[in-house]
């Protein structure tokens, strides 16, 4: 049982969002769900991150003056703390955007001694970003929502986001090999961001399906497709393939 109060509410926040995934219910007003809508779905995850943390700790903490977002701001608690030993965690772990860094406050944007109130001089990438994350958690401050429904609220935006996002790879079997070419030939000749990566990631997978279990012995004939075989003669096991030295899709 998790006896950490930070995670008992996010777990039991994404057990509610994930049973009702639509925002029915909830007593979010409209002005705070579209700021609400704005930081989920921009693709800088920080000033997500560090917005969920404030909730989290006011919801721990109602007292906490969430604006104060550093111990060395009167009264203040540290943000960064509490998402990288926490929230960050957990948003890895359910496959939600999460900081790579470890902290949505290891940025220029959120890392300013100053208070998160409306005139917060950090600049925030994004047209419109500031304002919306700002403008929430003001509405926090001022009581006009409940920090545990946004919660819910912001988690079921993020399940749609990453239910949009995640795309299901089949594994095809029994194509021939001038199939194969084909699909290969066709992908290669489509457009898009990353094309230059495409025949390092076809050698890789290639390269994958040819070691197997781990190796092969000597002259030991394996079938590729049900129209060719291969022939490894090398007496030795193939090593592991390294995604990293070999490239990685992103």
């Amino acid at each position: 049982m998790n006896t950490d109060p930070y995670s008992s509410v996010l777990e039991e926040s994404l057990q509610t969002a994930t049973k009702y995934r639509s925002a029915t219910g909830l007593d979010v007003p409209t002005a705070v769900a579209n700021s609400v809508d704005v930081l989920v779905g921009w693709k800088n995850v920080s000033p997500l991150t560090v917005l969920l943390t404030s909730l989290v700790k006011k919801s721990v903490d109602p007292e906490q003056d969430i604006r104060m977002h550093r111990a060395e701001l009167p009264g203040g608690y540290s943000g960064r703390g509490l998402d990288s030993k926490i929230v960050t965690p957990f948003l890895a772990k359910n496959g939600f955007p999460y900081m790579k860094s470890g902290s949505g406050w290891l940025t220029r944007s959120f890392e300013q001694s100053h208070p998160y109130d409306l005139s917060y001089p950090g600049k925030v990438s994004g047209r419109g970003i500031k304002d919306a994350f700002l403008r929430a958690i003001d509405s926090i401050e001022r009581e006009i929502v409940d920090p545990n429904a946004l919660i819910v609220y912001m988690l079921q935006g993020m399940i749609q986001r990453r239910d949009k996002e995640t795309v299901a790879l089949s594994k095809p079997t029994n194509l021939t090999i001038s199939e194969i070419m084909s699909y290969l030939n066709r992908h290669f000749a489509s457009g898009g961001s990353g094309k230059a990566r495409l025949p390092v990631l076809a050698v890789y997978a290639v390269y994958q399906q040819m070691i197997g279990g781990g190796g092969a012995p000597t002259v030991e004939k394996y079938p590729a497709t049900r129209t060719c075989t291969y022939t490894i003669w090398n007496p030795t096991h193939l090593p592991t393939p390294n995604p990293v030295r070999w490239g990685t899709l992103r």
